[in-house]
């Protein structure tokens, strides 16, 4: 399935876009800065397959600075879509996320949140990272009802 162009005000249309990895390679690889943010994730995700909760992990949505069509990224945003996690391992992840988010983001610059509907609406960074900030959308030009897409894939 193909990547959807950028809307208007140079984001992915609204809603969940499936992609592979190769996908993503292909659309978001132009210059070196894209290029080595995704070779961050490529470890984190190597690093994280080691954890003994990494089977939970239904899917990973990919959003940020990174799926839009700005030039130079930061970081990668991700949500792990743990909904099919045990109360156990729902325990496990967010004890590991909170041990280790600030330690991810600065080594392979990576911005990770995990999702779960038992963590309930107010923690469904799916839907937080469909918002765009307030000055971005003044600098896009863009209407404050305007959401941003993401990428799926499973790991």
């Amino acid at each position: 399935m193909a990547i959807p162009d950028f809307n208007e005000f140079g984001l992915l249309p609204d809603g969940n876009h499936p992609a592979t990895r190769e996908e993503i390679a292909l659309r978001y690889f132009h210059n070196p800065n894209r290029a080595a943010i995704w070779q961050g994730l490529e470890l984190f995700l190597a690093e994280l397959s080691l954890v003994s909760w990494y089977s939970c992990v239904h899917s990973i949505l990919i959003d940020g600075g990174f799926t839009s069509d700005k030039v130079h990224t930061k970081d990668v945003d991700i949500v792990l879509d743990i909904s099919s996690a045990s109360d156990e391992q729902l325990y496990e992840v967010y004890f590991w996320h909170g041990q280790e988010h600030k330690r991810v983001a600065q080594k392979y610059n990576v911005d990770m949140y995990p999702y779960h509907p038992k963590m309930g609406p107010n923690n469904d960074f799916r839907a937080f990272f469909s918002y765009i900030k307030q000055d971005e959308l003044i600098q896009r030009n863009a209407p404050s009802d305007v959401r941003k897409g993401m990428l799926i894939f499973t790991p």
